[in-house]
């Protein structure tokens, strides 16, 4: 006679063996029971597997992570990845599945999950009427390129803003599209300290030409401004 055997559930992770006897009896008071030799059947693990993403959405250039959860044997991805999380970073919308599989089963469980890519966005340019000024002074900065909308570090989303820095100072700009963003755009304008001048003095007094000519020094050093400093003596 033949036996369906069911109801062993195997949680583990890994194959289990199960050991089946059959006893014997009849109506006989007088029959002794007998037992056959053990039979060895394997159990494979329960097949199971859940997949998601850090993300559903993203721009290009993004990375986010993959996982799966619930697989005891053997996980296989259509990326070719047999770890149960992973990081990618597609550049084009993208269908992820992976397999739970055990050896000896026909039997497979799979389960899927998409990433929508949105197309990357370009940076913007920069450019300044000047990059090196004096305190007090603006300079205007203007950004090309961007075919969102623009977004300064001042806050500003106009195309030109104008800015006077107090000192060295760095600005930037992305250009933003939906949810996506560009990589960041940035320019330096160096502000340099207004030029002030130092004070002379001279000896007081009647200069006869030609005799006791006056001294004249300069008596504190100017301050401020750029590069090698000039001084020229003007008579009045």
């Amino acid at each position: 006679f033949t036996q369906a055997i069911s109801g062993v559930e195997n949680t583990t992770g890994s194959h289990i063996s199960v050991y089946y006897r059959a006893i014997y009896d009849c109506e006989l008071t007088n029959c002794n029971k007998a037992t056959s030799a053990a039979v060895e059947v394997v159990i494979a693990p329960k097949l199971n597997v859940a997949i998601s993403a850090s993300k559903g959405t993203i721009c290009e250039g993004e990375t986010i992570t993959v996982s799966a959860t619930g697989c005891q044997a053997s996980l296989t991805w259509n990326t070719g990845e047999t770890v149960a999380s992973f990081e990618a970073s597609p550049t084009i919308s993208v269908w992820y599945v992976a397999t739970c599989s055990a050896s000896g089963c026909d039997k497979v469980v799979k389960d899927s999950v998409e990433v929508i890519v949105n197309p990357g966005i370009a940076a913007p340019s920069i450019e300044s009427t000047l990059t090196e000024i004096c305190f007090g002074d603006s300079t205007v900065l203007t950004a090309s390129g961007c075919t969102g909308d623009l977004l300064w570090s001042t806050s500003e989303t106009t195309t030109s803003i104008i800015v006077k820095p107090v000192s060295t100072e760095n600005y930037s700009v992305v250009c933003q599209s939906g949810v996506c963003s560009s990589l960041v755009a940035e320019i330096t304008i160096t502000g340099y300290p207004v030029l002030e001048a130092g004070e002379v003095s001279g000896v007081s007094g009647i200069n006869c030409s030609g005799y006791n000519p006056p001294t004249i020094q300069s008596v504190t050093s100017p301050s401020g401004g750029k590069g090698v400093l000039t001084i020229q003596w003007e008579m009045s």
